[in-house]
Formats: structure tokens, C-alpha cells, sequence
């Protein structure tokens, strides 16, 4: 799998289609806590886990044997009208190899979507509870998809056997400059703190907020 499939979440009108695979097609498990499990292989031990913004429902979804999506909207907001979204990928680490490589095919082709040079802000790297991870924000003044400007934020998580992307991006009319794309303070501050509570969850050593997702292991 490309990082093309990867960008078009982001920077799109409509996402890359998923259709759903019979080998090891993954699963979605919603918890009473509102938050999101993503695909992933029960042998691995390990969920991503997110929490779906307040306000937001699911709109798309769909996966294939190496990938999976799920694109929430605003209630009311339609597919192909957004003007906030919150997208959610998964991919394996075979298709999407380690946190280097991911940053720079996802900058690669970030510039790629652009009709302009974007602004690209250096990835803030750190450590996930142990996992390798890292937020960075892109701004477009217009894209080769649909002319408008987006402004997008992201997390990105690796995990061992997976790759966890959770993004916010906003989409407005086409400016010039890239660098004056933006959106509300209190927005980006509102998506920084819903990206904060991403996390992969080692069912082996549940963290606090991991808890709600423990279950007994399965037998060998």
C-alpha cells in the first residue's frame, strides 16, 4: 500500500476507496466509553484506541487486508460538503514501515496534493507510552482535488505490528499563500486535546485508560 491512498484522508474531497477484504479483515469495536478500537489482530495484543470528538459521527468506512479507514463528520455534515473532519487509518507495518518512514512519504506526497508549496511544520517526535509517535500540522493554500485550502493536524502512533494515524483537517477557500490558511484558536486547541487521548493500548499491561478495553487472553 502507497502513502498516496494515505494522503487523499487528508487532503481529498472524497477518500480512496476500502473495500472490504476476506483475508485477515480487520475488526471496529465501539466501547461504552465512546471510544474507538481500530482493526487490529488479536495475537498482537495491542489496540489503538481513540476518542471520537464530541459532536461527530461516523460518515465512511472500509478496509482492506493491509489498510482501514473510518471518516467522522459533524452531525448534519455530508461526505462530500466537509468542512471539518476527523479521519482514523490503521495500517499494517509491513505496508507502512516505521515512524521515519511514514513522515517522509507522508511529506512526499503532501506536496504532491498541494497546487502550491505547503507549509509543512517540522513533526514534533516523542514517545507514546513506549511506542514511537509524533503530531504535525501541513497547510495548503489550494489542492490539486478540489482547489480549496486545508489545513490538517495529525498523530501518528507505531505500534509493533501496526501503524495508528488519527487526523483533524479543515477545508475553506483557496488563498494564495499558504502560510495564512488557519482556523479558529480554539478549534486547533480542541483537536490537539482529542489527539492527546490516542494512544495503543497493551492489553499485557493496560494503562488507566486502557482498561475499559481488558479482557481475558486468549487460550494457546
Amino acid at each position: 500500500m502507497t502513502s498516496a491512498c494515505r494522503v487523499i484522508f487528508a487532503l481529498a474531497t472524497s477518500a480512496c476507496t476500502l473495500p472490504q477484504h476476506q483475508a485477515r479483515q480487520p475488526r471496529t469495536v465501539v466501547t461504552t466509553g465512546g471510544a474507538v478500537v481500530a482493526p487490529y489482530d488479536t495475537d498482537f495484543f495491542q489496540l489503538p484506541r481513540v476518542v471520537i470528538p464530541k459532536g461527530f459521527q461516523l460518515a465512511t468506512g472500509g478496509s482492506n487486508s493491509t489498510m482501514s479507514k473510518h471518516t467522522y463528520l459533524p452531525v448534519g455534515a455530508l461526505p462530500h460538503d466537509w468542512k471539518t473532519r476527523f479521519v482514523v487509518v490503521t495500517e499494517t507495518r509491513d505496508a507502512g514501515g516505521d515512524l521515519d518512514r511514514f513522515l517522509d512519504d507522508l511529506q512526499v506526497e503532501m506536496r504532491k496534493a498541494c497546487a502550491g508549496e505547503p507549509v509543512v511544520d517540522i513533526p514534533q517526535r516523542f514517545v507514546d507510552d513506549g511506542f514511537p509517535a509524533a503530531i504535525q500540522s501541513v497547510r495548503c493554500g489550494a489542492t490539486n482535488d478540489d482547489g480549496e485550502a486545508r489545513l490538517v493536524l495529525y498523530k501518528v502512533i507505531v505500534g509493533d505490528h501496526v501503524i495508528h494515524q488519527m487526523e483533524f483537517a479543515w477545508r475553506m477557500p483557496a488563498v494564495a499563500d499558504a502560510a495564512s490558511v488557519h482556523v479558529p484558536a480554539a478549534d486547533l486547541e480542541a483537536a490537539a486535546a482529542s489527539l492527546d487521548q490516542a494512544h495503543i493500548c497493551n492489553l499485557l499491561k493496560p494503562a488507566d485508560y486502557c482498561r475499559e478495553m481488558a479482557r481475558p487472553l486468549p487460550r494457546r
